[in-house]
């Protein structure tokens, strides 16, 4: 279906009958198939049609009465089209019969004549007004069957005089009949109901015959209530002797409802079922039967009619011209001079014109109905509609009719009412139809075309990096257009350059910040030794959950770096304390492990067990945040591991020769290299002599130790 927009405001849909058609013929065609292959299967043609095909056929009753609804709606819509052609032709007739009386002299047309053509103008334009209103409500009530857009004005792409031929009315009634009643599916789910009910009868009559299966205990009485449990027992106040028991019992029932009769009743009521599944079978086929024959003799008669309409729409537009041919001659008659045909002559053959356009468009829209009346009657049997493709599922009406154009919806729209009537604008400007763009839309002054999608069942990313493969794939634009891609693709892209760049420039601050602190660069980087480990946790826990790289996850691996550098710096600050007062490095990697074992260890797991409620997204929007909590656990663990047994080896591995003097350039540091010297000098005058002990009498640590 072509959709377009009308001038006035409402959009004009254009629908083809032969689209429609040709599907459902197909559909037929299946269905046809699957039936012969059913009861093929069954191995006789009457045999019941199975729970499925039943499910099936009463779909197919229900979906050709919905096609034969849209069908009678698109045929109203068809011969209202028509109507409204024929009278917008009657119409201009009329204008030219007035035009024409007007200008004939007073001797040999009086005034009244004038009068009367007049007032047959304005019938044939509120005839058109009211074959519009038909057009519309015909179209509204189509557009509410297919549930289209209710201000949608359906203009058929057919012609109005269309005649739709799918069964040949010539084919005997009996053969009809036949076969409706082999293809109807409202027979077919009939049967399958005669059949279930033959199938509850069996049922009912083996009823007392098949026997219940009961199981039950006999442990205790009455009738068995506890069939295990302890058990136990004494005298007196003494209870003892406790022990496990269980008694079971099978028994077959025979149940006969009082006496037998009650399943004779319950027989009888079944067998009143099928006889009445039955009836209504029998009554299903009659029905049929008679759709079958009404629907022949409706199309039977449209045909005719359809005939001799035709004749008469000829014979009216002959008399039409030949009225207006003579409206101008004249004859003598004595001394008079007399018109050949006088105006109301002329009137008469324009109102046998309107009626002859009413009496066609009214049997051809008849005929139309009937033949989808006919086909929906015999079942839809695509084998018939195809027996005889030479006929041609479509025929139009003869040369000689008078085409009718399609009616323009831009030009009947009122410019000005006036008290002569109403002005509409075919009357003041050509309207033809062309193509344009629909709609312009611009950005930054410039045209600009959008192709927007919404993806489903992928991430942004993944999106995004189809995008540009495509727009690789589809070559440089050409000259003076540009592509871009807009949407949430270019804030996720600035995000994570942004993010990117913060976790970069973090761990360069983290480092500085520690080359400062450990006054030795070695040390800055076996704390950062522990970003990789996280970074590789982090990924792992995404991989494994199924979570995508997102903000949150982003977030929670920038956390676990925070909290693993804390953790390595807490490890290395004992573990270079330890070699600086005289171990190996080895010895001082272990020991500052084995102290700082307890805190780390409850660190990570405080921290784990607060994000496993996040990770496991509970709650209500919990899985916006899941992702925060499940890239902390993968960052943390992995962390926890490489801090507790790869950082203590890098570090004995970097500094077991490296040097214990401190780089401190400081004079007043004790450890620096140029403490001694400035404390051969005499300490000035001014301000406060430094302490003797090189320990800070507070902290007891040396000013330049870690």
């Amino acid at each position: 279906m072509d959709a377009g927009v009308c001038s006035g405001g409402a959009s004009t849909a254009r629908a083809s009958l032969l689209i429609l058609f040709w599907w459902r013929l197909g559909h037929d065609q299946r269905w046809q198939r699957g039936a012969e292959k059913a009861r093929t299967e069954k191995g006789c043609e009457q045999a019941p049609p199975d729970k499925s095909l039943a499910r099936q056929a009463s779909l197919q009753a229900a979906t050709n009465d919905s096609l034969q609804a849209v069908a009678e709606a698109y045929f109203n819509v068809l011969q209202a089209r028509g109507e409204l052609a024929g009278a917008e032709d009657t119409v201009q007739r009329t204008e030219e019969l007035l035009r024409r009386a007007e200008g004939l002299a007073p001797n040999l047309a009086p005034p009244v004549e004038v009068v009367r053509t007049r007032a047959e103008l304005a019938r044939r334009r509120q005839f058109a007004v009211g074959a519009r209103e038909r057009w519309r409500t015909a179209s509204a009530e189509l557009v509410r069957l297919l549930r289209l857009d209710a201000s949608a004005l359906v203009n058929p792409l057919e012609p109005p005089d269309l005649r739709v031929t799918l069964i040949r009315l010539d084919l005997p009634l009996d053969n009809l009949i036949e076969v409706g009643l082999l293809t109807r599916p409202e027979l077919a789910a009939q049967r399958a109901l005669v059949q279930a009910t033959l199938e509850r009868l069996r049922q009912e009559r083996l009823r007392p015959l098949v026997p219940s299966v009961l199981l039950r205990g006999t442990a205790t009485n009455p009738a068995g209530t506890f069939a295990a449990g302890p058990f136990g027992g004494g005298t007196n106040e003494f209870l003892g002797n406790f022990g496990a028991r269980g008694d079971f019992d099978i028994q077959l029932v025979w149940q006969l409802d009082n006496l037998g009769f009650g399943n004779l009743a319950r027989v009888d009521e079944r067998r009143a079922e099928n006889r009445l599944a039955r009836l209504e079978l029998f009554r299903t086929q009659d029905r049929i039967a008679a759709e079958v024959a009404l629907a022949l003799a409706q199309g039977q008669s449209a045909a005719d009619r359809a005939r001799e309409a035709e004749q008469e729409v000829r014979d009216a537009i002959d008399s039409v011209a030949k009225n207006f041919e003579g409206l101008g001659q004249t004859k003598r008659a004595g001394n008079l001079n007399l018109l050949v045909i006088r105006p109301q002559e002329a009137v008469a053959a324009v109102q046998a014109l309107g009626q002859a356009y009413i009496d066609y468009y009214t049997a051809v829209g008849d005929h139309n109905r009937a033949q989808f009346r006919l086909y929906r009657a015999l079942g839809q049997p695509a084998h018939l509609a195809l027996a005889h493709p030479e006929d041609g599922c479509v025929a139009g009406a003869p040369a000689a009719l008078p085409p009718a154009h399609p009616v323009p919806t831009a030009g009947l729209i009122t410019v000005k009412r006036t008290p002569e009537g109403q002005i509409l604008l075919r009357d003041v400007a050509s309207v033809e139809e062309g193509t344009m763009a629909g709609e312009v839309d611009r950005y930054n002054m410039r045209r600009m075309v959008s192709i927007t999608a919404n993806a489903g069942g992928e991430d942004l990313g993944r999106v995004a990096g189809h995008i540009a493969q495509a727009l690789k794939a589809a070559g440089e634009p050409p000259r003076g257009v540009t592509v871009a891609v807009r949407g949430q693709v270019a804030p996720m892209e600035q995000l994570f350059t942004g993010l990117t760049s913060g976790l970069g420039l973090a761990v360069i601050v983290i480092l500085l910040l520690l080359t400062a602190y450990f006054q030795s660069l070695r040390l800055a980087l076996i704390v950062a030794s522990t970003v990789p480990a996280v970074l590789a946790g982090v990924v792992l826990a995404l991989l494994l959950t199924g979570t995508t790289l997102n903000i949150q996850s982003f977030m929670g691996a920038i956390m676990a770096i925070g909290v693993a550098v804390a953790n390595a710096i807490l490890l290395l600050t004992f573990a270079e304390r330890s070699r600086l007062g005289g171990a190996a490095a080895v010895a001082a990697a272990v020991e500052g492990s084995e102290s700082r074992l307890r805190p780390i260890l409850m660190t990570s797991c405080a921290m784990l067990a607060g994000m496993v409620p996040m990770a496991l997204a509970f709650g209500e929007g919990g899985e916006q945040t899941a992702p925060l909590g499940r890239a902390v656990i993968g960052g943390l663990i992995a962390a926890t591991l490489a801090t507790l047994t790869v950082l203590p080896a890098v570090f004995a591995l970097v500094q077991v020769r490296t040097s214990r003097a401190s780089p401190s350039l400081h004079p007043q540091d004790p450890d620096s290299r140029y403490f001694a010297a400035h404390a051969e000098k005499p300490a000035p005058s001014e301000g406060p002599a430094l302490p003797s002990n090189p320990h800070d009498p507070q902290t007891g640590i040396q000013p330049g130790a870690v």
